[in-house]
């Protein structure tokens, strides 16, 4: 527990050794990355009627180009989207003898809720991270905190509305891509490397940032990109982001869409469970190195 950010960091004088990374791991040291602009912003308002072809075509040109976008409009109230956001701070600031129950050393013991601070090489990264395991909710709620009063109410009521839209948002890139599938998305980071640098991420308020993954970078054949992307440190102001995954079980096997390859067009990757794109993945962010996680299925 003497690791948690959340329990020690408010009143810290200087940060432990076991925090510091190594300079040449350091994401750009006091020089702040300059904010892409060319991030889409897609209103889903506009899906009714003839503009669904149009918007369809904005997600896709956003995918091939970026491997990310933002939504607006998207249904998900911003009453609930606040409220949400309010109870994950409430439960960092809870007393350290009250988060104790929910610590895990390397985030993957403690059952489907757990809090831990992750590390890479061995040192500790400046945050907390809570995994919170979340389909089928109703197999998975009783695990959740029980402290907070409408915790679980709302939590619940936000992922439901979260799924909704992720779901809907896959149907309309498998529409784009003229394919059936389910896959791996996630909403919600603050760097892209695009042109050889890093650029900030500027999020709406109440939007929500797309980013699909490397799963469907495969499945789409390469049409699709997935975004080399990170979360740094801000040294003036704490930050607390919700990220949230469509993802597939360990067992489903990934590979090019068969409809998207034909004798024309070369198939760019290999098939491969989920499983072990998973367990290397994990491996790469405890031993960082220049190779991405996808390289190792291609063909």
């Amino acid at each position: 527990m003497l690791t948690l950010l959340s329990s020690w960091s408010r009143n810290v004088q200087s940060v432990p050794p076991n925090f510091v990374l190594p300079g040449d791991k350091r994401p750009g040291g006091d020089v702040a990355a300059p904010v892409c602009k060319d991030i889409p912003v897609i209103d889903l308002s506009q899906l009714a009627g003839l503009d669904r072809v149009e918007i369809i075509q904005l997600i896709m040109k956003a995918n091939m180009d970026l491997g990310m976008f933002q939504v607006i409009n998207h249904g998900v109230s911003e009453e609930l989207m606040d409220e949400t956001m309010n109870l994950f701070k409430e439960f960092f600031n809870m007393p350290a003898e009250d988060k104790a129950m929910y610590y895990s050393e390397d985030g993957t013991s403690k059952g489907n809720f757990r809090i831990y601070t992750s590390s890479m090489k061995g040192v500790n990264t400046w945050k907390d991270s809570v995994r919170h395991i979340c389909e089928p909710l109703e197999d998975n709620i009783q695990s959740w905190p029980e402290k907070l009063a409408r915790y679980r109410e709302v939590v619940r009521a936000y992922l439901v509305e979260v799924r909704k839209l992720s779901l809907r948002i896959l149907d309309l890139i498998c529409e784009g891509l003229g394919i059936r599938l389910g896959s791996r998305m996630f909403m919600g980071f603050d760097q892209i490397f695009k042109g050889g640098q890093w650029l900030g991420v500027e999020p709406i308020p109440h939007a929500f940032v797309i980013n699909i993954s490397d799963q469907l970078e495969v499945i789409s054949n390469g049409k699709l990109k997935s975004a080399r992307h990170r979360a740094v440190t801000n040294a003036d102001v704490a930050r607390t982001s919700l990220v949230t995954f469509i993802s597939l079980s360990l067992e489903s096997i990934v590979e090019p869409a068969k409809a998207l390859v034909s004798a024309s067009e070369t198939q760019l990757f290999k098939s491969f469970r989920f499983k072990e794109y998973r367990d290397i993945y994990f491996a790469n962010l405890r031993e960082p190195n220049d190779a991405t996680t996808l390289d190792a299925y291609k063909l």
